[in-house]
């Protein structure tokens, strides 16, 4: 198959096996009566506030018509929120909810939280990588491409990851629940996996960190404490 575009004033051809259009998606919104019934929009699709609900305070929206995030995970979130917000007074955020994607390309691509670049802004956040060429069970399932990778703050506060694998969007969901509930990367290095699998990674990321406790002050007073128990 040939791709023919123009660039510049000339034209040029690629080839490969398959082409895929991503032209983007649009809300369809247009024949719902939106105005008529009080309820703001834009090009973007239904205007909401932070708990889903529209300029109709008797209207909430939830899912791609209301959301950056077009997932079908995000949506099934969103819309729990809105039914708890809509008929059972509740005061639930989109803003609270941790949201996960996945490309699924060969292999995966899994991300949750910030990304490398704002990481790398930021002092306070460190950031830890496995290859996936030192887990065993990706050596012997022949899937040594990939890696695993988190940023964390100075606590093992996990704010962001990143799974490249065969299986990156089975595993993401450790790590975006660690983030929810505040679990620590020094709570996943003790967390016993089964071996071998490729999860081995995200406890690898926890050793990676329990590491960095080692600073050279604690290892000065550790080898203290050990040449006394030795005497």
């Amino acid at each position: 198959r040939t791709l023919v575009f123009e660039r510049g004033r000339g034209e040029e051809r690629v080839r490969g096996d398959q082409i895929l259009v991503a032209a983007g998606r649009k809300p369809n919104i247009e024949d719902l009566g939106l105005d008529a019934a009080g309820v703001a929009a834009s090009e973007q699709g239904v205007v909401v506030d932070d708990r889903l609900r529209t300029s109709n305070r008797r209207v909430f929206a939830a899912g791609d018509v209301a959301s950056r995030f077009q997932f079908t995970h995000a949506a099934d979130a969103m819309a729990r929120i809105a039914i708890q917000n809509a008929l059972f007074f509740g005061r639930k955020r989109v803003s609270a909810l941790t949201i996960p994607w996945c490309t699924y390309t060969d292999p995966e691509v899994a991300h949750v939280g910030i990304s490398a670049e704002d990481a790398a802004k930021r002092p306070d956040v460190t950031t830890f990588t496995v290859r996936l060429d030192t887990v065993d069970r990706a050596i012997l399932d022949e899937e040594r491409e990939g890696f695993a990778r988190v940023h964390a703050d100075r606590r093992g506060r996990i704010l962001g990851a990143t799974l490249v694998a065969r299986h990156a969007g089975e595993s993401i969901g450790e790590l975006v629940l660690a983030m929810t509930n505040g679990i620590r990367l020094g709570t996943v290095a003790t967390t016993i996996h089964p071996y071998p699998t490729q999860a081995e990674a995200i406890r690898k990321l926890g050793d990676a960190y329990q590491r960095t406790r080692l600073t050279p002050r604690v290892r000065r007073i550790l080898e203290a404490v050990l040449r006394w128990r030795r005497t």
